[in-house]
């Protein structure tokens, strides 16, 4: 708004001096606080404050103001402070406080269950900082514990930064840092002599860590609660709870079940009950946007807020709402809508703006019904008005708007008037503000009228040219009409698709979130991934921590309880190094002979390199594991019920062995380990029978993680080896050893499965299945060891996409505990419906559509071409007139053209099409016969071969491709029916090659390598074999995990434009191409003339990447989907044109 725009560059020019002044110990209280009043009235609040300088998510200038805190407030050499994300145990409920540096503070809003400070809060704590310093000692932050902060930043000594989350003390947690950053950042002073006492009480922050469950709803209550008791933080407004419920709903919580929790322990005055009830579950279903801005007024005006609790109970005063007692047209007219309510808030934020302290104060219902009336009687009066007339939005916020939030009496005075009278006869324009904006809109039609009727006398040519120019003007009105209108129906799909997408990003962060709780120290946690350490006893220490763990969180007597399968997965040795191996086997050793009631699941080897040795790899196993005190004698089978193909080698029964500790079997410990595992089922029946053998499409490749990593693979098809085909067992057959592993009737035990082989994670997923299944009473917990930190990468990133999309399409179970995940689809209030359609004067509603947009389109009445398209003076008037008017809307479409937009929303052809609207790739473009003809020659004119493809394939529609002297390449038909090659057909393809990062010093690229570069949404692509634009290919992907829609080695940016909402741009940051190898010619592969033949899939590499970028053919990048995104697989050379070839003709493929 103009007036807060102007009040604001003079808050900043009183800063400006403030900040230049002069202080000393007797004027440093006054100077900060009126330097800290101006930024709180400029920012809203000390988080904003830091957002604004220092940006919203971590970057440098995080790291930057921390150094800059641990220099000027250095850590006191008596205290001992906290250094990790782990609290020191001891430090609950009453016991000693923890120490932690202004630097560790968190402040993003993540770290705290309200949301961030309000203004006059703000204002106070400042004052209270001032006056009677940082006091913390005897008023300590109460956190809790969390293992996960925004954006893990450390400073240059490894320590976390900005990472404490708080039940209690956010606010002035991040107030202190806003005062520290204006003493340190803003005006360099030194506090420790003007201020020594504020200066020694910012050197320790004392905190305590709460006792009470960390999940948000607990945390929520208890901030409540002590909210309630506090000072300057009172008791939770409506606002305030609004805010709190929208964080706990987006997270997937109930806030009816929030409100019950809290009111079954909350005192009579802090209960939300009754009217405050009310009109919270109104405010809660506001859109987020209206939220925004009443949580702005709150923030600003504190106990000055023009809205009391009670006064939201009214659904008045909410989207909605229809009066009743007035006519049709006027009830559709004051039916409040969302624009209608926000632009309400406005008016009453800037009315209480305007106002002096003294006489702010809250409104009354009639008040406030009055405003929201006037301001939903505007809103709808400017939809009519842009549907009467093309008027642009910022006409209306200069003419309409501005005066009113402005408060311009005499508008306001019209406003009540027409409410007053509610006329059937009323129009916008009857108001002066619209009447100003009409004037506006039509006056150059206006001026076309008003020249056309001056002069005394009308000849039958004038009057002929005055219908000519009344028509034309007329025409071109609802042209402009319809343009508006279209702009604003595509305006709405792209806002309505990225809408969707910010709320698919949200469940998918959603999701991700509780997967990485299944890993995290939390209520939800059951799974541990690490890696083997060179040391045994490390690697012990690490599964005893483990159990330690499991043991204090179920409160169990002793390790005893703990019930250990260790397994190992040794059906291919040689997948494992020897040390690993031995590494596995000793772990393995120390879990069965020293760890609880243990004991260890092997399954031996199926596969060696080396065909007729297995029985040596058994042996050599055997030998570690009994090196290891395992006692081997017990022995089981996995018997699959069917092979996945007829080539399948892997056999039928998979042998295996149980481990028990070793020595003899009459000792008084092994007696009681039989009596525990008798009952599972390997050791009551020994074998497992009815499994599912992992067919090759449901197995994985482990990846390299790191963002400029070369594609492991230049294969479209996932190739493993034989090695990798025995250790990936699959889920099915992983789950049914767990099940027949685990033993029956256990009470007040847990099981730990230590996984020493855990590679691709079989086991990981099955433990996860059996416990959210609770097919088991007792509680099951994984370990997985990995062998190296390239594959604990892996592992980690697929477990979370393997739990965060099955979470998202409901494949996979949540975890006990976890809020469930917010709905599929955006919520039907949220979606806006299409604008009415505009009144047209002369031209006509088509009943044709625009396929890009699905809207209507326009066509020009007959009697309208019958008159004016050939006349004789004014024909070519109205033919130029009509070629622009269907160039810039789509106007009289054709039967076969109906599936135009405009001849600028159809830029490009789609895959095997001459048109199409969907956002097509890049390179496939129509063609017409004339230029497939230009193209033809006789075939037997060609050239000398130098090289051909040996068979007729199916890719060029059965012609025969080759090169010739001069490097010119022809498409030859042999046959005796013409050939039609469709846009999309692969025309040629590269023989082996490999990936070569090309950055600055490492490699050179040369003549024959192919980049790797795109450039927006409409680039071809090959996926799963068809030809598509990257767009597409990211779309599908974006339909359920937005964040993992990347494209490898480029920076993908959102730009969506009028003819396609899902436009992106694509900058390339790591350069990568292939380098092929020259396919293998010998003497037997020439024909009968002497030329070499080679097949059609080796023949791209003979020539420079250059040749094959013609008028006819383009290289297109093969791609797939990894983990690390859109990774590139292999180029091609496609056809991009329709192209015909007559039966004994060739086409030469020319740029």
């Amino acid at each position: 708004m103009l007036v807060e725009a102007t009040a604001d560059a003079a808050l900043l020019q009183q800063l400006d001096t403030e900040l230049k002044c002069q202080v000393q110990p007797e004027n440093f209280r006054e100077v900060l606080l009126r330097v800290c009043d101006l930024l709180l009235d400029h920012h809203g609040g000390p988080v904003q404050y830091l957002q604004s300088e220092l940006g919203a998510e971590p970057n440098a200038a995080w790291t930057a103001f921390a150094a800059d805190l641990e220099r000027r407030f250095p850590r006191r050499p008596d205290l001992t402070y906290v250094d990790g994300l782990q609290y020191p145990a001891g430090c609950q409920g009453q016991a000693s406080a923890i120490k932690v540096s202004l630097w560790q503070l968190g402040w993003h809003p993540d770290c705290s269950s309200k949301p961030p400070t309000f203004k006059p809060a703000a204002r106070k704590l400042v004052d209270e900082f001032l006056t009677h310093s940082f006091i913390t000692a005897s008023d300590n932050l109460l956190l809790y514990q969390s293992e996960s902060y925004p954006g893990r930043m450390e400073n240059q000594q490894g320590a976390p930064i900005f990472f404490t989350h708080y039940v209690k003390g956010a606010a002035r947690a991040s107030t202190i840092l806003m005062l520290a950053h204006v003493l340190v950042c803003k005006m360099d002073l030194d506090v420790a002599s003007l201020n020594p006492r504020l200066y020694d009480s910012m050197l320790a922050v004392f905190c305590k860590e709460s006792d009470i469950p960390t999940d948000a709803v607990a945390i929520a209550l208890e901030n409540a609660t002590l909210s309630a008791r506090g000072d300057i933080r009172k008791q939770h407004d409506v606002i305030t709870w609004l805010s709190k419920l929208l964080i706990l709903k987006g997270k997937g919580l109930s806030p009816t079940e929030v409100l019950q929790r809290w009111n079954e322990s909350a005192t009579r005055e802090a209960a939300v009950v009754g009217n405050k009830r009310t009109g919270l579950l109104l405010l809660l279903k506001l859109p987020t946007e209206s939220a925004q801005l009443l949580l702005k007024h709150s923030s600003t005006f504190g106990n000055d807020s023009a809205f009391s609790n009670e006064v939201f109970a009214h659904k008045r005063l909410h989207p909605g709402y229809t009066p009743r007692g007035m006519p049709r047209q006027w009830q559709t007219r004051m039916t409040v809508t969302v624009d209608g309510f926000n632009l309400f808030v406005q008016y009453v934020h800037a009315s209480q703006a305007r106002k002096i302290k003294d006489n702010r104060k809250n409104w009354d219902k009639s008040a406030l019904e009055e405003t929201l009336s006037m301001a939903q009687l505007l809103t709808s009066l400017m939809v009519e008005i842009q549907n009467q007339h093309a008027v642009h939005k910022d006409l209306l916020l200069e003419k309409v708007i501005h005066p009113f939030l402005d408060f311009d009496p005499n508008f306001e005075l019209e406003l009540q008037s027409a409410l007053s009278e509610c006329k059937a006869d009323f129009q916008p324009a009857d108001l002066s503000k619209f009447k100003d904006v009409v004037a506006v809109a039509l006056a150059n039609r206006d001026s076309k009228m008003t020249a056309i009727g001056q002069g005394p006398r009308i000849t039958a040519g004038e009057l002929e040219k005055q219908a000519f120019e009344v028509m034309l003007a007329s025409a071109e009105h609802d042209v402009q009409s319809y343009r508006a209108w279209r702009t604003k129906c595509l305006d709405r799909d792209s806002a309505q698709y990225f809408q969707q997408l910010q709320h698919t990003a949200r469940r998918q962060k959603q999701a991700k979130e509780i997967a990485a709780s299944v890993t995290a120290a939390g209520p939800t946690w059951q799974i541990q991934l690490d890696i083997f350490k060179k040391l045994d006893t490390a690697n012990f220490a690490i599964v005893t921590a483990i159990a330690d763990k499991i043991q204090r969180l179920h409160q169990l007597s002793d390790r005893e309880s703990i019930h250990c399968i260790a397994f190992l997965n040794w059906s291919a040795p040689a997948i494992f190094s020897a040390q690993t191996q031995k590494a596995q086997a000793g772990l393995c050793g120390g879990i069965v002979n020293g760890l609880g009631r243990s004991i260890g699941v092997c399954l031996s080897p199926i596969h060696f390199y080396k065909r007729g040795s297995l029985h040596k790899a058994e042996q050599n196993c055997l030998t570690l594991l009994t090196n290891s005190a395992l006692n081997t004698d017990t022995r089981f089978a996995v018997a699959y019920a069917s092979k996945t193909d007829e080539r399948e080698k892997r056999p039928m029964l998979h042998p295996g062995f149980i481990l028990f500790p070793g020595g003899t079997d009459e000792s008084a410990a092994h007696k009681v380990l039989w009596q525990i595992w008798r009952t599972s089922g390997l050791l009551s029946k020994g074998a497992i029978t009815d499994v599912s053998m992992n067919p090759s499409q449901q197995m994985h490749v482990i990846e390299d993680m790191r963002d400029d990593a070369l594609p492991d693979s230049s294969d479209t098809a996932t190739h493993l080896s034989q090695v990798e085909k025995a250790v990936q067992i699959g889920e099915d057959a992983a789950r049914k050893v767990l099940q027949a592993a685990l033993p029956q009737g256990l009470s007040r035990a847990a099981i730990l499965v230590v996984d020493l082989t855990s590679h691709t994670l079989e086991l990981a997923k099955a433990c996860y299945k059996e416990r959210v299944a609770k097919t088991q009473q007792t509680p099951i917990y994984y370990l997985g060891m990995a062998e190296s930190e390239s594959e604990l990468e892996w592992q980690r990133h697929h477990l979370e996409s393997w739990l965060s999309e099955g979470y998202i399409d409901g494949s996979i179970g949540l975890p006990p505990g976890a809020p469930s995940l917010m709905p599929k689809e955006l919520p039907s209030d949220v979606v806006t419906a299409l604008p009415p359609k505009p009144d047209l004067n002369t031209l006509a509603w088509s009943a044709k559509k625009d396929e890009v947009a699905g809207l209507p389109t326009l066509k020009t009445p007959d009697k309208i071409l019958q008159a004016w398209h050939d006349h004789a003076v004014y024909g070519s008037r109205f033919q130029e007139w009509l070629t622009q008017s269907r160039a810039a809307i789509p106007l009289d479409l054709s039967e076969s053209a109906s599936t135009k937009a405009s001849s600028s929303s159809n830029k490009r052809g789609a895959p095997g099409t001459s048109e199409s609207l969907e956002p097509p790739p890049k390179v496939l473009k129509s063609t017409t016969k004339e230029e497939d003809a230009a193209a033809a020659a006789a075939a037997a004119s060609i050239p000398a071969t130098i090289s051909g493809s040996g068979t007729k394939g199916k890719s060029s529609g059965g012609g025969k491709l080759v090169i010739a002297v001069g490097k010119r390449v022809f498409i030859v038909n042999e046959g005796s029916a013409d050939l039609l090659l469709q846009p999309g057909s692969t025309l040629a393809g590269y023989y082996k090659g490999k990936f070569v990062a090309l950055k600055s010093g490492q490699e050179e690229a040369r003549l024959a390598d192919v980049p790797f570069t795109l450039t927006d949404s409409t680039d071809s692509v090959l996926h799963e074999n068809k030809i598509q634009s990257v767009g597409q290919v990211v779309a599908q992907k974006r339909a359920l995990t937005p964040l993992s829609a990347s494209v490898c080695y480029h920076d993908l940016v959102d730009q969506p434009n009028a003819e396609d909402a899902k436009h992106f741009i694509l900058t390339l940051k790591s350069p990568i191409a292939f380098r092929p190898e020259n396919a293998p010619t010998t003497e037997d592969k020439k024909d009968k003339d002497g030329c070499y033949t080679l097949p059609q899939t080796s023949m791209a590499g003979c020539l420079d990447t250059l040749a094959w970028e013609t008028k006819h053919t383009s290289i297109t990048w093969a791609v797939k989907w990894q983990a690390r995104g859109l990774q590139p697989v292999r180029p091609v050379v496609v056809v991009t044109r329709k192209l015909t070839v007559k039966a004994g003709q060739a086409v030469e493929l020319v740029k």
